[in-house]
């Protein structure tokens, strides 16, 4: 299991019939389907860079320690942020949650990734020369679709009816796994509404197809090339403005 579900907009066109809500946001999210096969092609063999982030690790460890003593003397530090970790997604303030990843940036992972440029710049980028998949070339073939973005996706869900500002009913411990979760007519409502309350998701697929993000989501809930929230609100608003009119739908998506 990825464990990592974020919040995301869809936009549709302002004349999309109540009917077609649903297969317009599966047709505008298929392109990001991780499982889609797509013509073959080449990429870097990842034991590149499984030995280079197997370096780079153990250097950035040496010179700031691990993640897991980041963490605890984070903590120790900021002990207001304790109500913020043992809550699930959206039941927590989320300016102490924006507050607490902007310091968590700031503190730990700003010295942490100015090395890491670093050491990526000159470390030698080498394959495993007995590489099962390779055989040593640093090179692979793959159909793994490059735009992949979730494997799993539904309407609502952990964020049933915050699309429309609502703080509805949850079950399953803030999961939401039930059917009730997933009307569309609970979490769809026009750009303007977006907008005006300032509803910020993790991600936008705008109708033209474009995916939209505040940073690339992996596994685990490991967001990397995470942009400032104040940047990132800047440009879900930018975006809504540019769709007023049209009709958003909220969705939980998995990766």
């Amino acid at each position: 299991m990825k464990l990592s579900h974020f919040f995301t907009v869809i936009i549709l066109p302002k004349e999309t019939p109540n009917s077609k809500l649903y297969s317009s946001v599966e047709k505008l999210l298929a392109p990001f389907d991780e499982s889609l096969q797509v013509p073959s092609y080449e990429q870097e063999c990842y034991c590149i860079r499984s030995e280079i982030v197997k370096d780079i690790q153990e250097q950035l460890n040496k010179e700031f320690g691990t993640f897991d003593s980041a963490r605890e003397r984070f903590r120790e530090a900021h002990p207001e942020f304790h109500s913020v970790e043992s809550h699930l997604p959206g039941e927590f303030d989320n300016e102490l949650e924006e507050e607490r990843r902007r310091l968590w940036q700031r503190e730990v992972l700003d010295d942490r990734d100015k090395l890491e440029r670093e050491l990526l710049a000159t470390l030698k980028k080498s394959p495993i020369p007995d590489c099962s998949d390779c055989k040593g070339t640093g090179i692979v073939r793959t159909e793994y679709n490059p735009d992949s973005k979730w494997d799993y996706w539904r309407v609502g869900g952990r964020w049933d009816g915050d699309i429309k500002n609502e703080s509805r009913p949850s079950s399953d411990g803030g999961f939401n796994f039930a059917n009730d979760h997933e009307e569309v007519s609970n979490n769809c409502d026009i750009t303007d509404f977006l907008f005006e309350n300032q509803i910020i998701p993790f991600a936008i697929v705008t109708p033209d197809g474009k995916w939209h993000e505040k940073g690339k989501m992996g596994w685990w809930a490991l967001v990397s090339d995470e942009k400032d929230g104040k940047d990132w609100k800047e440009m879900a608003l930018f975006i809504y403005n540019k769709y007023k009119g049209h009709l958003a739908v909220g969705c939980d998506l998995h990766i």
